[in-house]
């Protein structure tokens, strides 16, 4: 099991609560102001289990359109670079 750590702005933690809790993720909150947002943030912890964090991060990508992350095929594992999203 792993623990994932997400820092959003206060303006963004409802519609994220939202959808944790929608695909059955269980949550908590903890709300500060100031730091390096320089706004009021909010910090959501919650667990997950390893197989699952991979494919969720995954499934949240390619709704982004970050494509071809996924790793080796028999390795597994993800893999990201910029160096093919620069034009020369």
């Amino acid at each position: 099991m792993k623990m994932v750590f997400i820092v959003v702005q206060d303006d963004d933690v409802q519609k994220l609560l939202k959808e944790l809790v929608k695909e059955d993720f269980r949550v908590t909150k903890l709300s500060s102001t100031g730091g390096f947002l320089r706004r009021g943030s909010t910090t959501v912890f919650l667990g997950i289990e390893d197989s699952e964090l991979e494919k969720l991060f995954l499934d949240q990508a390619v709704k982004h359109d970050m494509l071809g992350l996924k790793g080796h095929r028999i390795l597994g594992g993800l893999r990201a670079s910029i160096y093919n999203a620069v034009t020369i």
